[in-house]
């Protein structure tokens, strides 16, 4: 059994007036120009702190192999749930969403390669006027092994917002980065600094790179 709660905290995320693009509203209040397309000078303001905690419990096997120098073959399944309690109304969805979650790996002693699918749908609202969730989310992880816990490898996040248009519903970035595994007394630690790309983005305010610094404690399990 596997229990992974995320408390997701933003730091300065420039963010256009939602409501003011709901309104049809540009530039200093005026009406948008005729077109399907958003103004890229929409006033943008400054936005940091905690957004929707997400959390899923997934149940499972780990099976023993000899192949591709010795590992172990992992699947697990279980549910996802997407909790609003963002401390902004623009940092989270504003909604209760749940849906299925899965993850299948191998975990070798030479290289990791797998995925973890996690897909939210809304089944209550906190604010009516938000948009449903209908969202995907996968993430990738590839790492090379070496000696005394060092690892190079990426951990990309590919995502899919199923309410938006074709042009605004996929991200896709490519990431590498180096890792290390270390012990604080007897407990283990992952530190890592990865850099990404998204050579897919959607047309509105899509990323086109980030840094991620990665801290990764591993409790025991409780029972």
């Amino acid at each position: 059994m596997v229990n992974r709660p995320t408390f997701p905290f933003i730091m300065n995320a420039d963010l256009t007036d939602i409501k003011a693009i709901q309104a049809g509203l540009g530039p200093g209040g005026g009406p948008l120009p005729p077109g399907d397309s958003i103004p890229g000078n929409l006033p943008c303001t400054s936005k940091s702190g905690f957004g929707d905690i997400v959390h899923f419990s997934l149940v499972g096997q780990s099976l023993p192999t000899e192949k591709w120098g010795g590992g172990d073959l992992v699947w697990g399944l279980g549910p996802t749930f997407q909790f609003p309690t963002a401390s902004k109304d623009a940092l989270g969805s504003e909604k209760w969403s749940a849906g299925p979650a899965g993850v299948t790996a191998f975990i070798g002693r030479d290289f990791i390669l797998g995925g973890l699918s996690q897909n939210w749908f809304s089944y209550a609202s906190a604010d009516s006027d938000r948009d449903d969730v209908k969202f995907s989310w996968l993430n990738l992880f590839y790492f090379l092994n070496f000696e005394d816990g060092w690892q190079v490898g990426g951990t990309p996040v590919i995502t899919a917002d199923w309410q938006a248009d074709s042009d605004n519903r996929w991200s896709v970035p490519i990431g590498l980065g180096v890792y290390k595994t270390h012990f604080f007394g007897k407990m283990p630690n992952k530190l890592g600094i990865e850099t990404q790309y998204y050579p897919i983005s959607p047309d509105i305010l899509g990323e086109q790179f980030n840094i991620r610094f990665v801290i990764a404690p591993i409790i025991p399990a409780l029972f």
